[in-house]
């Protein structure tokens, strides 16, 4: 998919890896959710900044790919495929818990905003100082033209010399003065960086205590109460699936938009989804989970009702390599979602690969780790409390789930 970023905690929003932060809704996922056609960036939703995993929004972005579904391209991801350290922290209380996620997403996502209007203006300073640069050159060669035409004159009398000469030093007096405005734009950009350096830095210091707490959280033995286990009275809302015992396939390579739903009801309690995943081994491909998901009209449409969905996928045509991408989508409706992180593991995604993903809505914390190592801990600030399905997603060939399970 291509989409949209919020706040992304664990994956760094500000650089680093995967922490929240937000980019322009409607965004595409990165190759791998639904799509809407399998025209590039025809079925991805709107993407915001990705800090999960050090992806920032940008004034200059880079294209992405995700769910399929219309949407802009994604900006720069950094490498998200190591673990993050897990310092040693003393036990808190549940309440000092989601006291401390609710402080650091704040700070995280102001620090958001203020990465994203610094670089917007770098970006506007940089521009200036090029047009700038580019104005002082052509001073100086109307100067140099100038001074060849007053030399080559046939018969050149005192009142031409003198006003050639005035034209020659009235060009290198703007060349140098332009080029004294860009040299200040340019030390203005380098503050700027920077001041988006230490933010950056800040950020990863928080993604890396959120990622510590969602490592803590993710054991199935804290969530008792098993909701669902396998694909027993599973509908098969799109695309052509087989179901053999406890393996779900989606068997047709076309479908950008395919969906398996669960009816399960997810209120207040934090509740932990998991599952093992693989997909073919080429080609734009995806696999996900939505959850918490409600008022769900349109099943074939790009988004799914108000819900969050995490999905993993690879584009080797919109991002020029084999890699996988961690991806995490806030869907408005059936129509409307953008990603809201977006970050590189190492995975491959043609082997099979166990997903758990823990959401807190009071806490709106979501951990998402892909074979036991937490890859992204995010606050998402989207107000997405409760839910009344949930449903697995392709795009692409060769896709297949087993071992599926809610708890909480």
């Amino acid at each position: 998919m291509r989409m949209t970023i919020p706040v992304l905690i664990a994956a760094l929003s500000l650089g680093g890896l995967a922490f929240g932060q937000t980019a322009g809704a409607g965004s595409t996922p990165d190759a791998s959710p639904p799509a809407a056609a399998p025209a590039a960036d025809a079925a991805a939703p709107s993407a915001p900044a990705a800090l999960a995993s050090g992806a920032v929004a940008s004034p200059e972005p880079a294209p992405a790919a995700g769910p399929a579904a219309p949407a802009p391209a994604s900006p720069a991801v950094p490498d998200a495929t190591a673990p993050a350290p897990s310092p040693a922290s003393p036990e808190v209380g549940a309440a000092d818990l989601l006291a401390e996620i609710q402080r650091l997403g704040t700070r995280l996502d102001e620090a958001n905003s203020i990465i994203d209007e610094l670089r917007a203006q770098a970006y506007e300073l940089k521009e200036k100082a090029s047009s700038a640069e580019d104005a002082a050159k052509a001073e100086t060669q109307a100067a140099t033209d100038a001074a060849k035409a007053a030399d080559t004159r046939a018969s050149r009398s005192q009142e031409d010399l003198t006003a050639a000469q005035a034209t020659i030093q009235d060009g290198m007096a703007k060349s140098k003065a332009l080029e004294a405005e860009a040299a200040g734009l340019r030390a203005k950009v380098a503050e700027l960086e920077a001041r988006i350096a230490a933010l950056e830095k800040e950020g990863a210091g928080i993604s890396t205590k959120l990622i510590a707490w969602g490592e803590r959280r993710l054991s199935s033995r804290d969530y008792p109460e098993l909701l669902r286990s396998g694909f027993e009275g599973v509908t098969r809302s799109v695309g052509a699936w087989k179901i053999d015992g406890e393996l779900a396939s989606q068997l047709d390579p076309a479908q950008y938009f395919s969906r398996l739903s669960f009816p399960a009801l997810q209120t207040k309690n934090p509740t932990l989804y998991s599952f093992e995943v693989r997909t073919g081994d080429k080609g734009w491909v995806g696999a996900g989970l939505h959850f918490f998901a409600d008022a769900v009209k349109k099943p074939r449409g790009y988004g799914e009702g108000k819900s969050l969905l995490v999905w993993l996928t690879r584009d080797v045509k919109m991002r020029g390599g084999p890699e996988t991408y961690l991806q995490i989508y806030k869907s408005d409706d059936d129509v409307n979602m953008g990603r809201v992180m977006d970050a590189q593991v190492q995975e491959g995604l043609a082997r099979w690969n166990k997903v758990d993903v823990l959401y807190d809505p009071q806490a709106e914390f979501i951990v998402v780790a892909v074979n036991d190592v937490v890859r992204a801990a995010y606050r998402t600030f989207f107000g997405i409390g409760s839910g009344v399905t949930v449903s697995l997603r392709t795009l692409g060939a060769g896709v297949s789930f087993r071992n599926f399970e809610v708890r909480r």
